[in-house]
């Protein structure tokens, strides 16, 4: 069975709704940071109203 990793985010004080992300990795080992890391950059902009900080 394949590993999860799982990123959640929780309501935001402006009213903003939530999201669930789900990664699996088919060799039972979990994703390291640098792997969520780029998952995240690639997945999180093509989120309607996602406004990334800086």
């Amino acid at each position: 069975m394949a590993s999860p990793a799982l990123w959640s985010s929780p309501r935001t004080k402006d009213g903003g709704g939530s999201y669930e992300l789900a990664i699996w990795r088919q060799d039972n080992v979990r994703p390291d940071d640098a792997a969520l890391l780029s998952i995240a950059q690639k997945v999180l902009p093509a989120i309607p109203g996602w406004a990334a900080a800086g």
